[in-house]
């Protein structure tokens, strides 16, 4: 066998290896979509602007399902622009709250009283009491930009990361085809500990001409998972103000 044939097989074994390289770096690669893009998709897909617009205010029922825990009952009220109350109830022990009253963030417990939330976490909650949050995403955060693609689950998604004013940024992830909201990483802080978790958006339904999800699945960092089912949403309802005041102290 000569030298040119001996050295032939070695040759096409690495042509054969860089071949499929080659492909995929001259293969065109998709513009990264901005964020505005993506967040007005978003916007469409759920409804628009206008549908949420003529909403004023929000109850939601259904359970929170944990492991160790059971289910239990909870109920989710939300009024216009950013009062915010969700209440779990816990048998044998009673109510747990959070709270927003315009002013004030609070939680509430049969074991720890009422306590007011400050810095990063009062940031966070205001944050998640906006009424109108899912048309006003870009004005809730100092700043928004689309990272990368990626893989949720079996969904192709794009990550925009969400830098609010106060605290750590958020990471959200809008699926690439229909642009709903699938998951978002949250991080803060609350009394000196960080909270880390990731909340999962499933089972859109149309109600009332928006598009919102039944089902949110929360993994925390520190394995405190639930998930809470609603049942029923109901719109512009009248809610006294009165209902998100932070509890008189015992």
């Amino acid at each position: 066998m000569t030298s040119a044939r001996r050295l032939r097989f070695p040759v096409l074994i690495v042509a054969a290896a860089i071949l499929p390289l080659l492909v995929r770096a001259q293969a065109p690669v998709a513009p990264l979509p901005s964020a505005e893009q993506v967040l007005e998709k978003y916007v469409r897909a759920i409804g628009g602007r206008a549908a949420f617009q003529k909403l004023t205010s929000r109850l939601a029922t259904g359970t929170l399902e944990a492991e160790g825990a059971g289910t239990l009952a909870i109920e989710m009220w939300q009024k216009a622009p950013d009062r915010f109350r969700f209440e779990v109830t816990v048998p044998s022990l009673g109510a747990i709250v959070q709270g927003y009253d315009g002013a004030t963030a609070w939680d509430s417990n049969p074991q720890d009283g009422v306590r007011e939330l400050t810095a990063d976490a009062r940031a966070n909650r205001i944050r998640n009491a906006q009424f109108f949050r899912e048309i006003s995403l870009r004005q809730l955060y100092k700043s928004m930009r689309a990272v990368r693609t990626a893989k949720a689950g079996e969904l192709n998604v794009v990550v925009i990361e969400a830098v609010p004013a106060e605290g750590q940024p958020d990471l959200f992830y809008f699926a690439a085809d229909s642009g709903l909201l699938v998951q978002r990483d949250s991080h803060y802080q609350d009394a000196g500990q960080t909270v880390s978790f990731e909340t999962h958006y499933e089972d859109y339904r149309d109600v009332d001409g928006v598009k919102l999800p039944f089902a949110l699945r929360r993994v925390g960092a520190d394995n405190s998972n639930f998930t809470i089912r609603f049942a029923t949403i109901q719109h512009n309802l009248p809610i006294d103000d009165s209902k998100f005041s932070r509890p008189a102290a015992p």
